[in-house]
């Protein structure tokens, strides 16, 4: 079970609420839709690959259901390798 004001991305069952974001890859907007399993406090950021956080896509509160948003990538740096 979770208690109020704990993190928690997925069901103790192990279903994840973040699904795949079209199109991937992503060429100035994508979609990303997630599912919220209970009302409170939602966060939705993207980080890179040292985990550092570059963008809040959303923070504030949601009941449960299902979102998406709409995200301007064009200011995200590229996902591909130099070289």
């Amino acid at each position: 079970y979770c208690t109020s004001g704990s993190n928690r991305l997925f069901e103790s069952e192990g279903r994840i609420a973040l699904l795949q974001n079209i199109p991937n890859p992503a060429n100035d907007i994508t979609e990303i839709s997630f599912e919220v399993i209970e009302s409170g406090l939602t966060s939705l950021f993207v980080v890179d690959i040292q985990g550092n956080k570059i963008k809040t896509l959303h923070s504030g509160n949601l009941k449960p259901g299902q979102y998406s948003i709409m995200v301007n990538t064009g200011d995200l740096p590229s996902g591909r390798s130099p070289g």
